[in-house]
């Protein structure tokens, strides 16, 4: 499994040919003859927005995953939204996910609010390796085996950053 920040993709399928697309970070399966190759596309992407629109970034997300033809499993989008009157910040991660299948190809989305934190403990999200590996784990590996995403460690993150910006997270105030 390869791991890049910032690779420049512009081999995309379909009505999406000529787009190119560069993503904050990568997760690449390594495919052929004891997986020394690089696949053609990652299988897991991670995106953040500031001064995308939300519209923006599904757009986004659906060029990942169409225009790779399913190979893009998973989309991670975190929206940074502009400081409000109060200089408090939203933050929103969603998450794209293609069902692989026949036909179009099909989405599953999830959308969490990570500030303001909702008043209610939300589950932790998962990857599956089965998506990381893009449906080929290695041998011996369980492809149901679930990567939590831990939201409580990306709110202190987040809100770390948010700070160091000169910002409030919402209603954290």
């Amino acid at each position: 499994m390869a791991m890049t920040a910032a690779p420049e993709f512009n081999n995309f399928v379909g009505e999406y040919v000529g787009s190119v697309k560069e993503a904050d970070f990568t997760f690449i399966p390594r495919i052929g003859h004891r997986r020394q190759q690089s696949a053609a596309y990652p299988s897991v992407v991670l995106e953040s927005g500031w001064h995308e629109s939300s519209t923006r970034l599904l757009a986004d997300s659906k060029l990942w995953q169409e225009g790779s033809a399913g190979a893009v499993r998973v989309v991670l989008q975190v929206k940074f939204y502009e400081p409000d009157n109060q200089n408090e910040m939203r933050l929103v991660l969603s998450i794209s996910r293609t069902v692989p299948g026949g036909g179009p190809t099909q989405h599953d989305h999830y959308a969490s609010p990570i500030f303001p934190a909702p008043p209610q403990r939300q589950d932790n999200p998962s990857i599956s390796l089965d998506e990381f590996y893009a449906g080929a784990c290695p041998p011996k590996i369980d492809p149901a085996t679930a990567i939590p995403l831990d939201l409580e460690l990306l709110r202190e993150e987040a809100g770390f950053y948010i700070r160091k910006q000169g910002h409030i997270p919402a209603d954290m105030a």
